[in-house]
């Protein structure tokens, strides 16, 4: 199956590995890898309503990221990067959001470039709309702690440092 920006269309991806790995190794997936594969590839292919809701989910969490003032790197993506620029802050408003109850990481050097430290958000389709605004107001919240609201990289580099 082709899911993708292009119409789907059916290509057993599953048979098809399957008759490569035979042919140049000399086995073939087991049968749960195969089913499983299978059965999550009809998923995907029978509706775009989870890979809608998942981009509704994604704009909905940037929209409210952007309008509490956080510096979010631009994108359409389901990981929204909450830039802070500071390893220790990163890690410090991770563990704070956590407290609130809200998982996220702190990504830091090497994971990341140094001096582009941030907090990685990921929304799913499972999200419902009071699960992104109960963790916006956690942000907030966290985010007034530690002065961050409405700063862009050189506010935030000049107050915590890269």
């Amino acid at each position: 199956y082709n899911v993708g920006a292009e119409p789907v269309q059916r290509v057993d991806y599953v048979d098809t590995i399957a008759q490569a790995a035979g042919k140049k190794h000399g086995h073939f997936l087991p049968g749960w890898v195969e089913r499983v594969g299978r059965d999550k590839l009809e998923i995907l292919t029978r509706s775009t309503e989870r890979r809608d809701t998942l981009e509704r989910n994604a704009g909905y969490w940037r929209h409210l990221l952007v309008e509490a003032g956080f510096d979010v790197r631009p994108g359409d993506s389901p990981i929204v990067p909450v830039m802070l620029y500071n390893a220790k802050l990163a890690q410090d408003m991770a563990r704070d959001l956590f407290d609130e109850g809200v998982y996220v990481v702190g990504f830091f050097f090497p994971v990341v470039p140094k001096g582009q430290a941030r907090i990685r958000t990921q929304v799913s389709a499972a999200h419902e709309t009071f699960h992104l605004d109960r963790g916006i107001e956690a942000f907030v919240k966290v985010g007034e702690k530690y002065h961050v609201l409405g700063k862009g990289k050189k506010e935030l580099v000049e107050a915590f440092g890269a």
